[in-house]
């Protein structure tokens, strides 16, 4: 009788191994918390772009302004269709909606005309972009394939908008005046 259950242990061991393997390489399991995290956070700040480069497409003045809020509203529009289907493949809610905070800050530029309007939205896509190249770098280091391939994919248009958006500051992040390329 203990060999029997001896051979029974064993077989359930070696069952399990694979199993266990299947679950560490991701192919099993769900995203972790940081990935659900990075998943949710990007397709927000996501949907908050294209917003706001919508509003920004209607006010800004310069034609490298006006370039440039076309591109990121297509690019991030993209950008959102592929999260929104890594997200759906890995069983995460996302939201489509804009943050509301974010939305009412480049709504309060509406009073601002000319090349002060063109300061304060480039200035805000530098600080955007700034920020979505950490958040994406940080997904690039996720153990799901899907997530972080996603997130490799994306930075280098990510870096494309922090360098438009650069330019038209005047060539320094951070620097508050308005430089025409």
């Amino acid at each position: 009788m203990k060999r029997y259950a001896a051979i029974v242990a064993i077989s359930v061991l070696l069952a399990a191994g694979p199993v266990a393997a299947q679950n560490s390489a991701g192919t099993t399991s769900g995203p972790s918390s940081q990935d659900q995290a990075f998943l949710r956070h990007a397709a927000v700040d996501g949907a908050t772009e294209v917003a706001i480069n919508k509003e920004a497409l209607a006010h800004v003045q310069s034609p490298a302004a006006k370039k440039m809020a076309q591109r990121l509203i297509d690019d991030h529009t993209k950008a959102n269709r592929e999260l929104a289907d890594v997200a759906k493949r890995n069983n995460v809610t996302v939201s489509a909606e804009p943050d509301p905070t974010e939305l009412a800050s480049a709504k309060s530029w509406a009073s601002m005309r000319g090349t002060a309007y063109d300061q304060a939205y480039a200035q805000a896509m530098v600080d955007d972009h700034q920020k979505a190249i950490q958040l994406f770098t940080e997904g690039t280091r996720s153990t799901n394939a899907q997530i972080s391939q996603f997130a490799r994919n994306t930075l280098p248009t990510l870096e494309d908008h922090l360098s438009m958006a650069t330019e038209l500051t005047g060539g320094q992040p951070g620097k508050r005046t308005y430089g025409t390329p």
